[in-house]
């Protein structure tokens, strides 16, 4: 039989794979218009990020309990250190985050950088509005507030290349650690405590000057870190190589900034600074570098798979526990108050994602900002009937 003979199977057989196998032109025009919608032609939650998410949050809810003993400061120095890590690597992963939902490596084109801009900054300005709200605890150090600021002041760099973007994060490394010691040196170290809607009226110059500046979550700081975690969301993660070049690196930048610390002296204080930062940032890329290795073991997936669940409603989590170390329930007793946080989040996380899906407070910022990204895909579709 002639190979062109067209037999009832090959018909069938032609009409059931016919999706996979468009034209070149077809799947073409389907990219690009995907890509003006805001919506990336990859996938954007790359495996093993919701798991780092989660890591960070736990850590942070960990520092957050044990940052006084017997309620008296200053913290201690091991809980300082184990949330500024967390939080960096918490930002690191947000940046990571930002960059796949601009495309990733294979970035977006057209009206969709507009329209997933506009997305990110209603998303981020909402976050800022949830940190108001929880900013009157008196238990916790509220880094919501700083979060969106920074996703906000990061949307003009999503079209970045990655050397760009990892040039502009050392230069943010090195500038924010003198420009905090300069304002310290001057006397204006800004107002303390969490940022709430009454304060921001009242004082907004103080509290500009903590939140940027000489805040538990300086801004300035932190940038550095988002920045660096975009450089990194614009890479190839689904590559082993450039994962494990990711945890080698981050390694690395820990253990320069152990040597520093201990072979150098502690002053001047902008050398102290600069060299946490660096030790900060080498925890959050190494997290995120191992992370993304381990997820590739169907094992290690299986067993951390609560902490992932909670790393992908990190919002909810982190509202909840400030809520609840407001009411001062087990203050006394921080151990037992850690594990009951601990199991509770898990649980919650685990049982939510399997019956109902994404968090609650995940699922109103969802949306919220997808009414804006179809109001704006509405204004820009051109009229067919012109």
């Amino acid at each position: 039989m002639p190979d062109g003979t067209a037999t009832p199977q090959r018909i069938i057989r032609t009409i059931v794979t016919w999706p996979a196998r468009r034209p070149r032109s077809m799947r073409r025009a389907e990219r690009v218009s995907r890509s003006e919608r805001g919506v990336p032609t990859r996938r954007t939650r790359i495996e093993g990020m919701d798991l780092a998410r989660g890591i960070a949050l736990l850590a942070m809810m960990a520092a957050d309990v044990f940052d006084q003993v017997d309620d008296k400061p200053p913290p201690g120095a091991l809980a300082q250190t184990v949330r500024s890590d967390a939080a960096a690597a918490f930002v690191v992963v947000a940046g990571i985050s930002l960059a796949l939902s601009f495309g990733g490596d294979q970035p977006l084109h057209g009206r969709g950088r507009t329209v997933i801009r506009a997305v990110i900054a209603v998303q981020a300005v909402l976050i800022v509005v949830i940190g108001l709200v929880l900013g009157f605890s008196n238990h916790t150090t509220v880094i919501l507030t700083s979060y969106g600021l920074l996703c906000l002041l990061t949307i003009p760099l999503l079209g970045c290349r990655p050397n760009l973007l990892a040039r502009i994060a050392a230069l943010v490394m090195v500038i924010a650690p003198l420009i905090a010691t300069a304002t310290l040196d001057s006397g204006a170290a800004g107002s303390e405590g969490n940022l709430t809607f009454t304060s921001l009226i009242v004082g907004p110059s103080g509290w500009i000057t903590g939140l940027f500046v000489t805040g538990s979550y300086p801004v300035l700081s932190y940038l550095a870190f988002i920045i660096a975690g975009m450089a990194i969301g614009r890479l190839d993660l689904s590559s082993v190589q450039a994962v494990a070049r990711l945890f080698v690196g981050g390694l690395a930048l820990v253990v320069v900034g152990l040597v520093c610390r201990l072979a150098l002296p502690p002053d001047p204080p902008v050398w102290h600074s600069f060299v946490h930062n660096l030790e900060s940032l080498g925890s959050g890329v190494g997290l995120v570098g191992v992370v993304l290795l381990l997820v590739r073991i169907p094992a290690m997936t299986c067993l951390l798979r609560p902490i992932t669940a909670a790393g992908t409603m990190a919002l909810t989590l982190y509202s909840g526990y400030v809520l609840i170390l407001a009411t001062g329930v087990l203050e006394n007793m921080r151990v037992e108050q850690y594990l009951v946080l601990l199991v509770g989040a898990l649980l919650f996380a685990v049982s939510w994602r399997r019956f109902v899906g994404e968090g609650p407070l995940e699922t109103l910022v969802l949306e919220l900002t997808h009414c804006v990204r179809r109001v704006l895909v509405t204004q820009n579709r051109p009229n067919r009937m012109e």
